[in-house]
């Protein structure tokens, strides 16, 4: 299935635009904030969605397992993801319960 124009194959988090399911591809950082992102549930394989951009106010805020992050965009620049190839109404299949937010 070939990808939108305006969503990268796999991109910095900064980079995706928001409502869409992503998937975590790689983590860069130092060691301790790599720990605290794995504290937090994100790592390579998971299913996030990005909710409000960091041009809106400096950081992002999205959605990974059962809660909502603000993350400041030097965090999430170091956070690589993809499209996930789920619906929005999909739930993830790890059974969390992360869905689609209605905007």
């Amino acid at each position: 299935m070939p990808e939108s124009p305006n969503i990268p194959a796999s991109a910095c988090l900064l980079q995706m635009p928001c409502g869409h399911k992503l998937r975590v591809d790689d983590l860069r950082g130092s060691p301790s904030l790599l720990a605290r992102l794995y504290a937090l549930g994100i790592l390579p394989g998971t299913e996030l969605e990005l909710c409000k951009p960091a041009e809106e106010c400096g950081s992002v805020c999205i959605r990974v397992r059962q809660s909502s992050l603000v993350l400041d965009a030097s965090v999430a620049e170091g956070i690589y993801c993809h499209k996930s190839s789920l619906r929005g109404d999909e739930c993830c299949p790890c059974a969390c319960g992360l869905r689609q937010l209605d905007n």
